[in-house]
């Protein structure tokens, strides 16, 4: 078998890791990349309410001196 016919040696589970470990690893590895994808969501949540925030006081500060 060449190398081209498969992972790298590096993305291999080293030897004597049962499959079940392999893929509950794998498992564990998607929801910290969901947990990702949601705290940069807050994120832009956050920065989104800030400045609906910022604009809405420009808004009144504006109707008050109307």
């Amino acid at each position: 078998m060449s190398s081209q016919d498969g992972p790298a040696e590096r993305h291999r589970a080293p030897e004597g890791v049962p499959d079940d470990v392999v893929e509950a690893v794998g498992g564990v590895t998607a929801a910290f990349e969901v947990i990702e994808h949601a705290r940069g969501m807050l994120y832009a949540f956050h920065r989104l309410v800030g400045r609906a925030d910022a604009e809405l006081g420009e808004a009144l500060d504006q109707l008050e001196a109307a």
